[in-house]
Parts: C-alpha cells; sequence; structure tokens
C-alpha cells in the first residue's frame, strides 16, 4: 500500500513537471504560493503569470525602475539645521553603489521593489564582511521566507535554502524586511492576490483576442446537418473541420459532407464593446498600484494642458510614498543598528522628478536668487552645473533694496539730497 502511494506521487509530480523525466523537488513551483490563485474567469493567476499581462508588467516596472534610478543617498545632520553627504559612512557605498558581490545599487533597488509590488513583501540577508557590520546585503525570494512572532514581540524568519532545501532560522535583526500594506504588522498583502479577480479578467480577455486573431478574426460559427449524427461521424467531422480551417490552413476550401452548411454567428467585437472591456481592466490594474495612466501608455485622458500635473501627481502620489516606505526601513533596520549616532539618515533624491520644463524652472531660480534664499551656485547644482567661485559670486545670497530692514536691525542712513551737497561747496 504504501509503495502503491508513493509511486502515485511520484506519477503525479512527474505529470506535473511536463513529461516522465524526474522532478527536482528544489523547484520553487512546489514551494511557497506558487499554488497561485483561482478566478472566476477561469484564469490562473499567479505573480508570473500576471506579469504577462502588459498593464501589470508596465506598472511594476515603471515603479520598480523610477525608484532605482533615484539615488539613495546617507546624510548627517548639522548643528543649524542642514545636512550633508555622509560618503564615509559605512552603509553609503553600500546604499549608493554596490549592496553585494553581484549587484548593483539599481538592480538591487528595482528587484526588492519588484518583490514588494507583486509579493508585498521583500527581504535581503544582512552580511557582516570588510565593510563593517553590514556589508552585503542579500536578496531572498519571498516566496522562500516565512515570518513567525516570537513570544517576546520579536520576528523570526524562517528561509529554505537555494541549494540544499533546508529551513535555516534568522533572527529580526539579520533580515532585512521590506513590507507592504498589512493586516497583521508581521508581512504585506500582495498586490497579485488583492487583484486576482481583475488580472484574471484581463488575462481572459488577453486570451480571448489571441484565439480571435488565431482565426483570422473572424466570427465563430456553427456546422448544420440535416440529421442526427452518429458520436463516431461527429468527432471526425469536427476534428477534420478544426484541422482544416485553423491556423495556418485559413481560408482553404473546406468540404461538407451529407448535405452540411455553415452558418456564421453574427456577434463581432464591435457588438461585445471588447475593446472597452480591456480598456477598462486596464484602469483598474493601474488603480490597484496607484498609477497614473499616461505611465502606462494609456494617453486616453492625458492632453498637453494637464501632461505636467499628471507627471508631478506620479510623482507625490505614487513614488514619493514607496519612497518614505523606503527610508523609514533603512533608518530602523540598517542605519540605527550601527549605533553611530541618531544624526544619520538616508533619503532619495526626487528632484529630477519634480523638474517643470526648462523655462519654468530658470524662472524659479530667479526668483530664488533675486530674493536671496538661493544663491547661483545653488541654482547650477540643481542643475547638475559646476559651481562658480567665490569671487565671482558663486555663493553670494543677495538682499533686494526695496525689501523692508529686519526687526531690531538699525535703520537705513537717510539719503543725501544733492541739492544740499552742492550749497555745502558753493559755502
Amino acid at each position: 500500500m504504501k509503495r502503491s502511494l508513493w509511486s502515485g506521487l511520484m506519477s503525479w509530480l512527474r505529470a506535473d513537471a511536463g513529461g516522465g523525466a524526474s522532478v527536482n523537488v528544489l523547484d520553487d513551483r512546489y514551494y511557497g504560493n506558487y499554488a497561485g490563485y483561482g478566478t472566476a474567469s477561469g484564469q490562473h493567476v499567479t505573480p508570473e503569470i500576471a506579469l504577462r499581462l502588459s498593464a501589470v508588467y508596465a506598472c511594476v516596472r515603471v515603479v520598480s525602475e523610477t525608484i532605482a534610478s533615484l539615488p539613495l543617498i546617507i546624510y548627517e545632520r548639522l548643528p543649524d539645521g542642514g545636512k550633508i553627504r555622509a560618503v564615509e559612512h559605512p552603509l553609503y557605498k553600500v546604499l549608493h553603489d554596490k549592496p553585494n558581490q553581484w549587484q548593483t545599487s539599481m538592480e538591487w533597488i528595482e528587484m526588492m521593489q519588484g518583490h514588494l509590488e507583486l509579493r508585498g513583501n521583500a527581504y535581503s540577508l544582512i552580511q557582516p564582511g570588510p565593510r563593517g557590520a553590514i556589508d552585503s546585503l542579500v536578496p531572498i525570494h519571498p516566496d522562500r521566507v516565512e515570518v513567525r512572532r516570537l513570544p517576546n514581540g520579536r520576528l523570526l524568519y524562517k528561509v529554505r535554502d537555494w541549494y540544499s532545501g533546508e529551513i535555516q532560522k534568522y533572527a529580526q535583526e539579520e533580515i532585512f524586511h521590506m513590507r507592504g500594506l498589512s493586516s497583521d504588522g508581521m508581512v504585506g498583502m500582495s498586490t497579485i492576490a488583492l487583484a486576482s479577480e481583475t488580472i484574471g479578467l484581463g488575462l481572459g480577455q488577453q486570451d480571448y483576442a489571441a484565439r480571435f486573431v488565431e482565426n483570422d478574426s473572424q466570427p465563430r460559427g456553427v456546422l448544420e446537418h440535416p440529421q442526427t449524427m452518429s458520436e463516431q461521424g461527429y468527432k471526425r467531422v469536427k476534428d477534420t473541420w478544426q484541422e482544416s480551417q485553423s491556423a495556418r490552413n485559413r481560408h482553404k476550401v473546406a468540404i461538407l459532407e451529407e448535405g452540411m452548411s455553415y452558418k456564421a454567428m453574427s456577434l463581432n467585437n464591435k457588438d461585445s464593446q471588447f475593446l472597452e472591456a480591456r480598456q477598462f481592466s486596464t484602469a483598474e490594474i493601474a488603480r490597484f498600484f496607484r498609477m497614473q495612466a499616461h505611465k502606462i501608455g494609456d494617453l486616453t485622458k492625458a492632453t498637453f494642458s494637464n501632461i505636467e500635473q499628471q507627471n508631478i501627481e506620479f510623482a507625490t502620489d505614487c513614488i514619493r510614498p514607496r519612497c518614505v516606505r523606503w527610508e523609514r526601513r533603512i533608518k530602523i533596520d540598517l542605519v540605527d543598528p550601527l549605533e553611530l549616532g541618531d544624526q544619520y539618515f538616508c533619503e532619495f533624491l526626487m528632484d529630477a522628478l519634480l523638474r517643470g520644463d526648462l523655462k519654468s524652472r530658470y524662472e524659479s531660480y530667479s526668483v530664488g536668487i533675486q530674493n536671496g534664499f538661493m544663491s547661483p551656485n545653488d541654482a547650477r547644482r540643481s542643475e547638475n552645473l559646476n559651481p562658480i567661485s567665490k569671487e565671482d559670486g558663486g555663493d553670494t545670497y543677495m538682499r533686494p533694496t526695496n525689501m523692508s530692514t529686519p526687526v531690531g536691525s538699525a535703520p537705513p542712513a537717510d539719503p543725501i539730497d544733492p541739492r544740499e551737497s552742492t550749497d555745502d561747496a558753493n559755502a
């Protein structure tokens, strides 16, 4: 009995693997949430399958690439309230340049943000090394991680090893854990799980469109027979018709037997509002990711007058909250444990996302310099230009002559009347 049960299990695994080859028990498909999510549309949805839908892939890619392209800087707060780049901080090169042996900072942030968008969680193992207590941040696939809360309130991470398949346990201090919207405070909720029905509908529409094109974009039809056909004859006609009138055999001459006739159905894409339905699915998916539609190629509501405002909304409503999530988690998990002082923190440089057109930027710089809260070098640094020397006024803050004197300052001297000077000279 035991042998029969084991044989049946292995047969099922081999069948699921797609053939008679032996299955690799370390395959990620047999762990985590590979089972995915069933939907009312009949489509099976997993994070990987969801990426086949262009709207999902575009949302994940736009967010991940945008955040990864922003410089992530470690700063030190100054006593006067200012800040400077802490280039000597042990984390500066780890976060800004190279988080581990094989990834650049952009590749690592892009991958982590992609995990966060699709699965609601992103993990990296904190490893010490030559650069200090935090030398490397090694990414871990979320499907390989299980999070538990200990009686003392701390978190325990169980990670299935990539090579041996064994479960390894890590303390909370050893894992850099980014989590999205959460219902229990330990793990984030998967966007794909929450949007599975919408994504399933989009996948179903995409599959229908592909089959529609495969059949030469012709409406489906029926074959009519004047009499009742036998089961064998029905199967033979069905197989013959499918073989002769699909894929590359389209438009070939069809031969109908025994008085059969073909009747096309009148339903078409326009009648079923197919294009409108696909457009609605795209808008729904963008809404789940809080994405501005024009960023994923949907320009139906974009105009020359509002596109700049939509770009600002993309920066403030879509990207900024995600950047704050990164900054706060890095502060807690990476900066504070080094105990180098509370004056250190990190920020993404978002200036490039909020910049207007060239004319608007130069006008704002002019207002800033004329009113004394910007120097010429401040404006040049914003435009990625080299500073000019102090002797040439590069760091000078102007003070308009027509502004009131600050409280407590000596009043300005009365201007000299030219007529009085002339009279004194003549005397």
